[in-house]
């Protein structure tokens, strides 16, 4: 991955990114948080059934901050657990581009997920 991130970075024309299954981890993620910040046109990233925990949803989170072009991100089945959630739910706060988070099959209980399911653009 970590070869690929400048590339997908400097594309101005890449609008979707299927990344689903590719046993993407959380030191991939720090590839796809970079990409996050500096791809411009990226509107739709599918991270679903990968290895990212927490740890890299936290850094996925943290891009989202500042990220105003993508729509929509799949990171549902994953391995992110509550700790991950309020990472997530934090790195939206600020964003009012994306239109849907999946984030269904991680193991995410409790308050956080009512949390979660009050925002609209979260799909469980």
């Amino acid at each position: 991955m970590h070869k690929l991130s400048p590339e997908i970075s400097a594309n101005t024309s890449l609008i979707s990114l299927n990344f689903r299954s590719n046993r993407i981890t959380d030191e991939s993620a720090e590839d796809i948080a970079s990409i996050i910040l500096t791809n411009h046109t990226l509107q739709h990233l599918n991270l679903k059934s990968n290895d990212i925990t927490s740890k890299g949803a936290r850094l996925i989170a943290d891009a989202l901050r500042s990220n105003y072009c993508l729509k929509t991100l799949n990171l549902a089945e994953n391995n992110v657990c509550d700790e991950g959630a309020v990472y997530v739910m934090d790195g939206l706060k600020g964003n009012t581009c994306l239109e849907e988070l999946h984030i269904e099959g991680n193991s995410i209980y409790g308050e956080i997920r009512i949390q979660l399911m009050s925002d609209e653009r979260i799909k469980f």
